[in-house]
Order: C-alpha cells, then sequence, then structure tokens
C-alpha cells in the first residue's frame, strides 16, 4: 500500500505533516484515530513508503483487533 505524498500540511489530532492533500488522507486519518494505523513518527506517516509483510499482518490485527497473544 503505498500512496502519494504532496504538499506538508499538519492534521489536527494525527500530527502528521506529510500527508498534504492527497485523496486518501481521510482514510489515513480515521484510521489513525482509531489506533489501526500508525504513522512513521509522531508527525509523519510516510504515505509513499511500501508496506512490508509484518506492517500488512499488524494492520490486519489492528482492524479486526485480533489478540495473538494465545
Amino acid at each position: 500500500l503505498a500512496v502519494m505524498m504532496v504538499g506538508s500540511s499538519s492534521f489536527a489530532g494525527t500530527g502528521f505533516q506529510d500527508l498534504g492533500s492527497i485523496k486518501e488522507s481521510s482514510a489515513i486519518l480515521s484510521l489513525a484515530e482509531r489506533g489501526i494505523v500508525h504513522g512513521t513518527s509522531v508527525s509523519t506517516f510516510n504515505p509513499t513508503k511500501p508496506l512490508i509483510a509484518s506492517e500488512g499482518v499488524h494492520l490486519i490485527v489492528n482492524a479486526f483487533d485480533l489478540n495473538i497473544d494465545h
């Protein structure tokens, strides 16, 4: 999952400064507010970074609120 990064504006609630005006920004912000996705730091999401397998698994676990400790 990679999205285009354009501009640099900050979004309230997340602090991601690298989402700019990309069309996926509202979905990213919604998922971040629910704790499903996380940025690469407090202030960046890095939307153009390719998703690696372990991040994909983490995304699925968070999205479905799975407990993988047992």
